[in-house]
């Protein structure tokens, strides 16, 4: 498996400070002590960006498997699905 930098369009600076915080958390313990200590919209916020990153890794492994076989091009109609979310420009 590559090392592909993990790219999400369009956030916030606020976003961005959330996720570097989420990324950096070391265990999912210290994930959800930090996450109880939101407020419910903070809450909601880290759910859409988990969310949004969940979908970032599996777009890029994805593409990882399908550079491995050549067939990147293919999967139009899911390609187009996935383009209407926010992660555009990787599909």
């Amino acid at each position: 498996m590559n090392n592909r930098d993990i790219i999400i369009n369009g956030l916030t600076p606020r976003q961005k400070k959330m996720l570097t915080v989420m990324w950096n958390l070391d265990s999912p313990e210290e994930y959800f002590e930090w996450y109880e200590n939101l407020s419910e919209p903070m809450q909601r916020q880290a759910d859409i960006l988990q969310r949004m990153l969940l979908l970032a890794m599996v777009d890029n492994q994805m593409l990882e498997e399908h550079e491995v076989t050549g067939e990147a091009a293919q999967y139009p109609d899911a390609r187009k699905v996935l383009g209407k979310f926010t992660l555009k420009g990787h599909l």
